[in-house]
């Protein structure tokens, strides 16, 4: 008995030791990846590393000029899985998009309903880095890969811990450990974008130090799915840099876009006669390696929003103006601002299978050099604050 124990404590220091080393080889390749704070913990007696997003802008010389547009970063919260298999990027050449996506946990492991409930059915994330996050706790990290596709994957989930304000919480944990800028992108992601009216969401916009430079809305008429949705353009007006954000979840005929799992073609991302006969029972079967069908609900929505002229006229053209772009989404919006993201790293050319049906409406060729574009008026504070 006491040689069984002994045996069972050294299979548990060993476990132990093996994790150990797991994290740190993990925390050093983030370190080379993403900016860092580290913080003293005179609890514990030891420091620790927390990641901090840092969307960076891409090439924008004069060099690049009339070359096709690009997504910088994508980041989403809570978003649910839109592809299967799971979205690659067309043209890095290792098929991971720039960027973050995060869904929330609480203390015993529960994580958000929407993150995970499309493994159920064989639809799979982006192939990015992930991240689980918590109120009050240290984000768990998850480094690009084919397996990070499919997480959380799990039953034990929670319809609260999908709500916007949990993603607020979450990320002002990691404010006051550094990570400011980090915390005001979540918020153009969970707030702004719910914000339909040009005049509020220019005002709240401005709280963070951005300009409003572009807002469109499609208002859902003539669709049985997929309700009104949103979509705005920020600015900073010293970088350049601008946001893209895509609405979540809102009206009733949203939830009848989230059920529409049929798989479909989008993007010219499979061959015009592939088939994938229903999600659910596998992962769809592609000829080429970083092929995907998508939800058709999520991509029916996407063409009904950027094909409106709102949308070409006061986003879509304002695109070029931009030192880098980044896209996101709560929720649904997350998996909007996937898709867009995945279309646009086609780079398709005009006569390309996805070019006239998703392509031309999202696409774009970079200008000469990026601008300041000008801001939409803010509307007054009703509470009469500044």
């Amino acid at each position: 008995m006491r040689l069984s124990l002994q045996v069972l404590a050294l299979c548990a220091l060993l476990k132990g030791v093996s994790a150990f080393r797991a994290r740190a080889r993990a925390r050093a390749r983030a370190s080379k990846k993403f900016k860092n704070q580290e913080e003293a913990s005179f609890i514990f007696r030891r420091r620790r590393t927390i990641v901090c997003p840092e969307p960076t802008p891409g090439n924008s010389s004069w060099g690049v000029w009339g070359q096709p547009g690009e997504i910088d970063y994508l980041y989403t919260f809570g978003a649910p899985g839109c592809a299967s298999p799971g979205l690659q990027h067309w043209t890095n050449a290792d098929g991971v998009f720039p960027g973050m996506r995060s869904w929330t946990r609480n203390i015993i492991g529960v994580v958000d309903i929407c993150a995970s409930i499309t493994s159920t059915v064989w639809l799979w994330h982006p192939m990015m880095d992930a991240e689980s996050i918590r109120i009050g706790g240290e984000p768990v990290l998850y480094l690009s890969s084919l397996e990070t596709t499919k997480q959380p994957s799990q039953l034990t989930n929670s319809v609260l811990l999908h709500m916007p304000w949990e993603y607020w919480y979450a990320t002002d944990t990691r404010k006051k450990w550094g990570c400011n800028d980090w915390q005001n992108y979540s918020m153009f992601s969970n707030n702004i974008s719910y914000v339909p009216d040009p005049g509020h969401a220019a005002r709240f916009t401005a709280m963070y130090g951005w300009g409003l430079v572009g807002s469109a809305y499609y208002d859902g008429v003539g669709s049985l799915i997929g309700g009104p949705q949103a979509s705005h353009l920020l600015q900073h007006p010293d970088t350049l840099e601008c946001v893209l954000t895509f609405q979540g979840t809102q009206d009733y005929r949203d939830w009848f876009a989230n059920l529409a799992i049929r798989p479909t073609h989008f993007c010219g991302l499979v061959e015009p006669d592939e088939e994938c006969s229903v999600f659910g029972l596998d992962t769809c079967k592609v000829r080429r390696e970083r092929g995907a069908f998508v939800h058709w609900g999520f991509a029916d929505t996407i063409r009904r929003m950027t094909r409106v002229p709102d949308f070409q006229t006061k986003i879509h053209k304002n695109l070029q103006n931009c030192k880098a772009v980044y896209a996101t989404g709560h929720s649904l919006g997350g998996a909007i601002a996937s898709l867009f993201t995945a279309c646009v790293s086609r780079q398709l050319k005009l006569g390309e299978y996805g070019y006239e049906e998703d392509y031309k409406y999202m696409g774009w060729a970079k200008a000469l050099r990026p601008k300041q574009m000008p801001t939409i008026q803010a509307l007054p504070d009703p509470n009469g604050s500044q």
